[in-house]
């Protein structure tokens, strides 16, 4: 017959021996059971399982539209025409490199077997993206002048750094690309630049006294935005800012202290440092409006702990701070001895005065004139603070100055005066010449101060010098001792007080000889009734002095 037909998938021939053969068509293969496209930052990732054990996968893309069949489009970069052989997994996948972010890539996958039979195709797309963002500026400053702020900084290091983007306000840090306001100009705080790049801006016009932050942002060609480093200054400002540092003791666990750091106006948060002993203390703002920072510091031990605070403003000024103080610590029914860092001041503890181990605080917080230094006439003055505060709970213990010019208090024993500076309470010390030491009994800690005075005026005995000790015990119950010293006969009047002011009772209204004097009080009025638990005042008038302590009544 000589023609060849086709009919329902078999196939008739002629055979020579005059015969007809009949033979099957070899089906399509399978189509691939998975194909994912990943698309990266100029890269997309192709990945596909096969179905069963055939030859291999044939991959096509288009930049414009979907690969119909597998002549369609162009062939993935692989080194065989985008033919991938079957592994033993059945698996593949192949990086296609070098793309163009944004653009759309349509690809077509095909199963193909021995004989070049094609399955239908498997299809994906993807678009690259680059989704990281580039590193932060390596540095950023703004230095302020008059009505104006000079800014500086150099762009991120990544390959991809386009520029660098800087936004700013007078509320607060800018946290995004989008916060705050745009630099003036046109180029609104836009600055291209290639990485690691060094430029500067100069943002004029401004309100002198009003603080300005800024926050830079590197950006790429997406674009993405790096995380922000800020800056800010504050136009007008000559002035560095004025710096101090104050102590608290934790009363529960004394080896625990918290260090303040107080400014006079804001501070550039990455430029506060403290160090204690040359150890850097980690500081965290606590309260914005008072420019108040704090940091937590452990005692270990016994001795002298230097503090040194450094920070600038916004404008740039730098100012800074020292403090020195003496720690010592007291084991528990042992007493003990604590001492001043410039070992004037002298804390003695007797045995029974600490029921547990106890680090006892001495430092200076202000001195008119070294001690060590008057020789002559004038008034000067150290203030201590002694902690823990309150502490003693009824007990005593003796504070000791140690003077230096014996002849200046041997002329006039009264110029040296020791004060409680809780109650402002002068307290007459007891001189020995021998120890060179002046010494009076307490019975709390907290602020004590010394002072050298010029010698009173006059021949007789001089009311300035009548002393009001605090009553012991305080806070009492039912009574309490109240001692005081007069240094020459003279009318006395004592009196209690509460809170309103009303007087309660009045315990002595006579004429007293020179010397020491207490009186008992049994927290009763002037007829006898026990009055209520609270505060009163206990006030001491004696001719032309007038001194008042604070008592404390528990019912």
């Amino acid at each position: 017959m000589g023609r060849t037909l086709l009919c329902t998938g078999l196939l008739f021939a002629m055979s020579g021996c005059g015969g007809i053969r009949m033979t099957g068509i070899d089906p399509a293969p399978f189509p691939l059971t998975e194909f994912n496209v990943q698309a990266l930052d100029e890269v997309i990732v192709l990945s596909w399982t096969n179905p069963n054990g055939l030859s291999g996968t044939l991959i096509r893309y288009s930049e414009k539209e979907t690969p119909a069949g597998p002549f369609d489009g162009y062939p993935p970069p692989n080194g065989n025409a985008g033919r991938f052989t079957v592994s033993s997994g059945r698996t593949g996948s192949f990086r296609h490199t070098d793309l163009s972010n944004g653009t759309t890539y349509y690809y077509a996958a095909f199963a193909y077997d021995e004989s070049a039979h094609y399955s239908k195709a498997v299809t994906g797309s993807g678009i690259p993206r680059d989704g990281t963002a580039p590193g932060a500026p390596i540095f950023f400053s703004a230095r302020a002048g008059e009505g104006l702020v000079s800014l500086r900084w150099a762009q991120g290091v990544d390959d991809d750094a386009a520029g660098t983007l800087i936004r700013f306000s007078t509320a607060g840090f800018p946290k995004c690309p989008t916060d705050g306001a745009v630099l003036p100009g046109d180029a609104r705080g836009i600055f291209p630049g290639s990485p690691a790049s060094r430029r500067s801006f100069l943002h004029a016009n401004l309100m002198n006294g009003s603080i300005y932050y800024y926050a830079a942002f590197t950006y790429d060609e997406v674009p993405n935005y790096s995380a922000p480093m800020f800056a800010s200054a504050l136009p007008g400002d000559s002035t560095p800012p004025s710096l101090a540092i104050d102590i608290l003791q934790n009363t529960l666990t004394t080896s625990r202290l918290d260090f303040f750091l107080r400014a006079s106006e804001p501070l550039d948060p990455e430029s506060v440092e403290l160090s204690a002993n040359g150890d850097r203390v980690a500081m965290k703002p606590v309260d914005s409006k008072k420019n108040l920072w704090r940091g937590g510091y452990l005692l270990t031990g016994t001795g002298t702990v230097f503090l040194a605070a450094s920070a600038r403003d916004p404008a740039g000024l730098a100012g800074s701070a020292n403090s020195t103080f003496a720690a010592t610590l007291l084991p528990a029914g042992r007493g003990g001895s604590a001492v001043s860092p410039d070992k004037i001041l002298e804390i003695r503890f007797p045995p029974d005065a600490l029921p547990e181990s106890t680090y006892i605080i001495v430092r200076t917080v202000e001195q008119s004139t070294p001690f060590g230094k008057i020789r002559a006439g004038g008034s000067h003055r150290i203030s201590y603070r002694v902690s823990p505060e309150g502490l003693l709970g009824g007990g005593e213990a003796e504070v000791a100055v140690r003077y230096d010019s014996l002849d200046l208090l041997e002329i006039n024993p009264g110029r040296l005066r020791i004060r409680d500076d809780e109650f402002g309470v002068p307290l007459r010390p007891h001189i020995d010449p021998e120890r060179r030491t002046a010494s009076v009994n307490v019975t709390r800690l907290g602020g004590i101060s010394i002072a050298l005075e010029d010698a009173p005026p006059g021949d007789g005995g001089d009311t300035s010098f009548v002393v009001l000790e605090q009553n012991r015990p305080n806070p009492f119950n039912p009574t309490t001792a109240i001692r005081f010293d007069l240094p020459s006969p003279q009318q006395v009047r004592l009196d209690i007080f509460g809170v309103s002011g009303r007087r309660v009772r009045t315990l002595l209204d006579q004429h007293l000889t020179a010397g020491r004097h207490s009186v008992t009080w049994n927290g009763t009025d002037e007829s006898g009734v026990p009055l209520a638990g609270g505060v009163y005042f206990c006030r001491l008038q004696a001719q032309h002095r007038t001194v008042t302590g604070k008592m404390v009544l528990l019912r």
